[in-house]
């Protein structure tokens, strides 16, 4: 049962959302300072938040509850609070202030979505987030970047648009805006609206070529933001609303599978990441789809820890293309040399990722693939293991190969990286081993109890036989996977076909219709409307304007007269006074009615 609604509360979103409006008040460097302070409030506020529902706030006849503390709601708050910071540090170098507003603004957006009790709430700040985050991407002002960012806001809005009719029917049908979870076995036609607008923001496969298309393209601190909050905001959503849902299992599979697959192909450092990120989302949805105790707090474990990874990596990717000017993985080779500290970070990012044993990804990732087993179900499990080692064989042995240990390829002449990015990738992989080594950290936080030890002797042995195993695959392989150039097909092509059909069977039909008419009223329409006026014109000329001038004639003939009459004399005023009134004494007397 909810506890009662007080309005005593702080929502740790509310200093970005301050801050994002102020920034524009300050002028010089020092105000960059200031970016750390709404992450420092956040940590600070989710210490001491306690369990309950806060700040109802009335809008258009409904009562709108922005903040709901219960277990998982205080799992993704204190992981946006402390991932807010690494990401204000990584882009403190930036000097631009809407790109600073533009992130500030996404972020608060995102607390808002993590505690809102109603989808009303939800699906404001889940707008808004859209269209802040749009401008991480356009702020790139790159040709590139404008179609990125447009597709990307294109395709969330979709999303959006779902998720509104889905809210309204259900509104409609149960007369609740209630944000709670779906029964499994009784999901309606609005419920299925909901969890498209859901699994568009998650890039479920075939819906996740936004993601693919738009975060390679963002701004460098951009693309770390958007590895956060967007993708995680949606595994929130559908952590809450449909824990159970069996064909979420299928939809995360093919996640798994498919990016993974991708990300092998990838020439592209940034697009190769934007895959793995669809691989690993895969993973926490088909852990929420199992809905067992143990695949969610999977899912939810690797929400977590993939966050500091996966951003970890960006950071490392940006770090290598602000240094090489380069985003092609041809033209990278040798960095590790030139960028130690960059391989390192980078690294640690990809074995926790690939599931290396004292770190995050090694407590988080075989939790859900080790529940699918538990729960009956050995072919995901098995499917997910496979896809685990064509993750390490992607990120941890083929990007490293070709990027830090092949030879060098035009990097004499890096730039230098600022210190902050190097700050940020240093706080990123102390949590990555934090979290490793203590896994109880984590799992305390968890919604149901943690039955799993990470650290036994099998899962060990199981874990380094497939890594060494891919390692040995990848040796014997590892000249027949360098980067190849242009770009491997993904089903945005679909996406081009459909829009090209679109617009040959709409759009240029209705423009030719409309060229069709244009003609018609040119050789009709405005010959008529020519023709009108033409008369308009003989009209005034020859009627208007002789009736009008000949009464003013008229009137300045009289004037004449009656002036020539006023001589000035009183015997002219008298004598004429009497021929008038004689005059008309002569008209009434003479008139045919009498």
């Amino acid at each position: 049962m909810d506890l009662p609604v007080t309005h005593i509360f702080l929502h740790p979103g509310a200093g970005f959302m301050a801050l994002a409006f102020l920034i524009l008040l300050f002028r010089g460097k020092a105000w960059r300072w200031l970016l750390f302070i709404p992450p420092v409030m956040a940590m600070v506020i989710t210490l001491k938040l306690e369990k309950g529902s806060y700040w109802m706030v009335p809008y258009l006849g409904q009562n709108l509850v922005l903040g709901r503390i219960d277990h998982l709601s205080l799992l993704f708050t204190s992981l946006f609070a402390i991932q807010s910071l690494i990401c204000m540090i990584y882009a403190f170098h930036v000097r631009e202030k809407a790109h600073h507003m533009a992130s500030l603004f996404y972020v608060a957006c995102s607390f808002g979505c993590i505690l809102a009790k109603d989808y009303w709430s939800f699906f404001i700040f889940w707008e808004l987030m859209t269209v802040s985050s749009t401008f991480l991407i356009w702020l790139n002002r790159t040709p590139r970047s404008t179609r990125a960012g447009f597709g990307y806001i294109l395709f969330l809005t979709i999303g959006g648009i779902f998720l509104l009719a889905g809210i309204l029917l259900r509104y409609r049908a149960m007369g609740t805006f209630a944000f709670d979870p779906v029964d499994a076995t009784m999901v309606k036609h609005y419920d299925w609206l909901v969890l498209t607008g859901f699994c568009i923001n998650a890039a479920v496969v075939p819906l996740h070529a936004w993601l693919t298309d738009a975060y390679p393209e963002a701004t460098l601190p951009g693309a770390v933001f958007l590895s956060v909050f967007t993708t995680k905001t949606a595994v929130y959503a559908l952590a809450r609303c449909f824990p159970g849902l069996d064909v979420l299992v299928v939809l995360g599979v093919v996640m798994a599978l498919y990016g993974a697959l991708y990300a092998i192909l990838a020439s592209d450092i940034r697009r190769m990441l934007a895959y793995l990120m669809v691989s690993q989302i895969g993973y926490m949805v088909a852990g929420i789809g199992m809905g067992t105790a143990i695949t969610v707090n999977g899912a939810l474990t690797q929400a977590y820890a993939h966050t500091f990874y996966n951003s970890l990596l960006f950071m490392a990717a940006g770090c290598l293309i602000a240094a090489s000017g380069k985003e092609d993985l041809r033209g990278t080779g040798g960095a590790g040399k030139a960028l130690p500290f960059v391989m390192i970070g980078y690294m640690v990012g990809a074995l926790s990722m690939s599931g290396l044993p004292l770190l995050n990804g090694f407590i988080s990732t075989p939790m859900t693939v080790y529940g699918a087993l538990e729960g009956g179900r050995p072919v995901i499990s098995l499917i997910l293991g496979i896809t685990g080692t064509a993750t390490f064989f992607a990120v941890g042995l083929r990007l490293p190969y070709v990027v830090f240990g092949s030879r060098p390829a035009g990097t004499g002449d890096l730039q230098p990286v600022p210190k902050n990015m190097y700050a940020a990738m240093g706080i990123a992989s102390a949590m990555c081993f934090i979290q490793g080594i203590f896994p109880g950290l984590l799992y305390r936080l968890l919604p149901y109890p943690v039955d799993y030890l990470p650290y036994t002797r099998w899962k060990l042995l199981l874990v380094l036989a497939l890594l060494g195993l891919t390692f040995l695959g990848f040796y014997v392989v590892r000249k027949s996977v360098r980067p190849q150039q242009g770009r491997t097909p993904d089903v945005d092509i679909l996406y081009r076909k459909v829009a090209r059909a679109v617009l040959d069977l709409i759009c240029r039909p209705l423009a030719w219709v409309d060229g069709l008419w244009s003609a018609v009223y040119r050789v009709f329409g405005l010959r008529a409307l020519l023709g009108a006026a033409a008369g308009a014109k003989w009209f005034d000329r020859r009627g208007v304007d002789t009736v009008v001038d000949g009464t003013a004639h008229k009137v300045r003939a009289l004037g004449s007269i009656s002036a020539r009459m006023q001589s000035g004399r009183l015997q002219d005023q008298l004598a004429w006074m009497a021929v008038l009134a004689l005059g008309l004494f002569a008209l009434f007397w003479f008139w045919p009615w009498n």
